[in-house]
């Protein structure tokens, strides 16, 4: 069967996305992805000169830009919301929508950038994803909860609680894999911090009001 060359390089491309979230970028070999697009490894030699080329052509820092420009639409949409159910009246939860399907789609990406990004440029990134969540979550907030997300003990909290959240998200994402599950273990990971989040800041505005 022949096969055309844009064909044949969207293939290797699929399997090198497929490997790299399975194995890691250190674990990954250049044969396995061949055996994954059912290419010869000179075939692959043909578009790309080496892993590297192969993994930053798949995964660049654009991509990383837009999870945080769509994280950030997340959290700014909640901005000056008293009550989950506010948020929820304010379009929230349809952007959360929005960030689900980003997820679903670019699962392997986001799988390999942020845990399985070891020996790369990107092996950082999960602990900077943490950074800049908490500091968009910290400007979207009303000052008595000005501590969240800082040095302070409230601070430590939150940084532990987005720590986790991203944790649960990967681990989701690596573990499922029908898109339907991960998009309903996703939900219910949402809900679940929503609650949890909602409740300690209702906590501490009563701490400030005394």
């Amino acid at each position: 069967m022949q096969f055309k060359k844009d064909e044949i390089k969207e293939r290797i491309d699929e399997a090198a996305l497929a490997v790299f979230a399975e194995k890691g970028y250190k674990g990954a070999r250049i044969s396995d992805i061949g055996r994954r697009a059912g290419v010869s490894v000179g075939n692959i030699y043909r578009y790309y000169s080496s892993k590297d080329d192969i993994f930053y052509a798949n995964v660049d820092e654009y991509f990383i830009q837009e999870t945080k420009d769509l994280l950030k639409e997340k959290i700014a949409a909640a901005e000056g919301r008293d009550s989950l159910e506010e948020s929820k009246q304010d379009g929230f939860w349809l952007v959360n929508e929005e960030v689900i399907s980003f997820m679903v789609e670019n699962r392997y990406r986001l799988i390999i950038v942020f845990k399985k990004s070891e020996g790369t440029k990107y092996e950082k990134a999960i602990n900077e994803l943490v950074e800049f969540i908490l500091m968009e979550v910290r400007k979207s907030i009303d000052k008595q909860y000005a501590d969240f997300g800082t040095g302070t003990p409230g601070g430590f909290t939150a940084g532990i609680i987005y720590k986790n959240l991203v944790d649960m998200v990967l681990d989701i994402m690596e573990e499922s894999s029908d898109s339907e599950t991960v998009r309903g273990c996703l939900r219910e990971v949402n809900t679940y911090h929503m609650f949890g989040v909602t409740g300690l800041l209702t906590s501490k505005a009563k701490q400030f009001q005394n």
